[in-house]
């Protein structure tokens, strides 16, 4: 069970990105239920998710001191 440090919903894509405390960023199905895909993006817990007004960048920021654009 990971905890949940932050989420951004992807409009219109029935998605959720979750970040948490293992580092890890998570994308979830919000009809199946299911997640789609998790990426090792941190070594230490990410504190905080942003999405671009496009939608085609995420930008997450961590304890370890880094931040990362994803896209």
């Amino acid at each position: 069970e990971r905890t949940v440090m932050g989420a951004v919903f992807i409009r219109n894509a029935h998605r959720i990105i979750t970040v948490c405390a293992d580092g890890k960023i998570c994308l979830t199905n919000l009809v199946t239920k299911r997640m789609e895909w998790v990426i090792e993006g941190h070594k230490e817990s990410i504190n905080a998710v942003a999405i671009s007004s496009d939608q085609k960048y995420v930008a997450t920021a961590s304890s370890d001191g880094t931040a990362v654009l994803w896209g």
